[in-house]
């Protein structure tokens, strides 16, 4: 006798999580956006911790809120202190 199983599959009542998924808690995230002008980044490195900067402004944390401002200095501070 042959046992046909049901080929895996993620269940329909858990949704995936999107990259560009926007918080539900009824407060507003904006962006700051950075015009690059000659002179403005030194180096790739300052670009991609502008890069990263814009990236956790707009995106949540693990709990589902927005990174506070505070955090996303803090996350600045410390690649730059990486880069000296």
């Amino acid at each position: 006798m042959t046992v046909q199983t049901a080929p895996a599959h993620r269940p329909a009542s858990r949704q995936v999580k999107s990259p560009l998924a926007a918080h539900s808690h009824g407060t507003t995230v904006i962006a700051r956006t950075q015009i690059d002008t000659p002179g403005t980044l030194k180096s790739p490195r300052d670009a991609s911790i502008a890069d990263f900067s814009d990236y956790l402004r707009t995106t949540n944390n693990r709990n589902g809120r927005p990174y506070e401002d505070a955090t996303v200095e803090n996350y600045v501070f410390a690649a730059r202190a990486l880069n000296r």
